[in-house]
């Protein structure tokens, strides 16, 4: 499926439903296209920023936690790319955290 702003503008507006199970369908494609052992890391990063979003139902307040964000990821290249020992220590143990969220996600009841 391709996005379409215009499209999905107008479905927001018209259908918040199919709006969002086609956003959903979107995001999973995306992160199919990713190779096979980064797609768990981008499916818990994306758990992540939905559990963040969905604290909010101001749209201008989602928004805000969004580029908030965006930001955090941009400050943690820049991290890295000033410190990449620290950072490197830093993603060996991470993945552990990113494991628990995938199956937190896919076992919601636990």
């Amino acid at each position: 499926m391709k996005f379409e702003f215009d499209h999905m503008k107008d479905l927001f507006e018209s259908d918040p439903v199919e709006f969002e199970r086609v956003r959903t369908e979107l995001l999973e494609d995306l992160i199919a296209t990713a190779p096979v052992d980064r797609q768990d890391q981008l499916k818990a990063k994306q758990w992540r920023i939905e559990h963040e979003l969905n604290k909010f139902n101001d749209p201008i307040a989602r928004m805000n936690k969004m580029v908030s964000i965006l930001w955090d990821g941009v400050n943690d290249l820049i991290e890295t790319t000033r410190n990449p020992v620290t950072a490197y220590n830093k993603a060996n143990v991470e993945p552990y955290v990113s494991n628990i969220v995938a199956i937190l996600q896919k076992y919601p009841e636990l």
